[in-house]
């Protein structure tokens, strides 16, 4: 019965939003930014495999390094355009791809990139939606490591208190999103620093175009262009880090 179970949760967890051919457009090295993919197994016995997308500055290089999570059963790649875009500004960006696509797997993977990349002095991190709750979760038990959170239509749990850490923390939504709780998102400002957080929301944009994998089932129809929310979101992540 448990072996079904589990063939059955490893069926569903295989359907998933895959990156369009514009996101994978973002994964080509240019004069600016290589990119560098990695796999590891996480799970011999299913065979289940973690990667990551290192995007790297070839221009200059801050001393703050960025660690996203994805959303829930989101192709890490849909994201690509944002690991390009911080990068381009000069600040390494490590995307992951998590184990069956499911951040609440692994909400410590962030550690593996952090040790790995010792030359790195200081680290935002950040997710989409589920991606974000669990980078939360990693800023709560690692607070020594992470200077500053961003929060794509997502929010801590409210077991996870950041108000007394030493961060700075950005959220985004959009007033479209048919997929976050708005009035979760708003009401998170009780387990975030006080003073120490901004509140945006994007006029026009919905949940699915944080990303690019298409449209979300349960969303809304955005109001604003896809390349304009992912301008809006770059943006507001380089502010962010140019206050560390």
């Amino acid at each position: 019965m448990i072996f079904i179970i589990l063939t059955a949760f490893y069926a569903w967890s295989q359907v998933y939003y895959d990156a369009t051919p514009n996101a994978l457009e973002y994964l080509k090295d240019s004069g600016q930014v290589t990119v560098e993919k990695q796999d590891n197994i996480i799970t011999d016995t299913l065979g289940v495999t973690s990667s990551t997308y290192t995007f790297i500055p070839e221009g200059k290089k801050q001393n703050i390094g960025v660690i996203f999570y994805p959303g829930g059963k989101v192709d890490a790649r849909a994201y690509a355009y944002l690991g390009y875009g911080l990068a381009n500004k000069g600040y390494k960006t490590v995307i992951v791809q998590m184990p069956l696509k499911l951040a609440v797997f692994s909400p410590g993977y962030a550690e593996k990139i952090i040790n790995k990349h010792s030359g790195i002095g200081k680290w935002v991190i950040g997710g989409h939606s589920l991606g974000g709750s669990m980078a939360a979760s990693f800023t709560r038990n690692n607070p020594e490591h992470i200077k500053g959170l961003f929060l794509l239509a997502s929010y801590p749990a409210s077991s996870v208190d950041l108000r007394n850490l030493d961060i700075d923390v950005l959220s985004l939504s959009g007033d479209k999103d048919g997929i976050a709780d708005a009035e979760k998102i708003k009401n998170s400002s009780g387990v975030l620093p006080i003073d120490r957080t901004v509140f945006i929301e994007i006029e026009g944009a919905n949940h699915s175009q944080f990303g690019d994998y298409g449209f979300q089932k349960g969303d809304l129809e955005a109001d604003i262009s896809q390349d304009r929310q992912h301008e809006i979101v770059i943006n507001s992540v380089l502010e962010l880090l140019h206050d560390q």
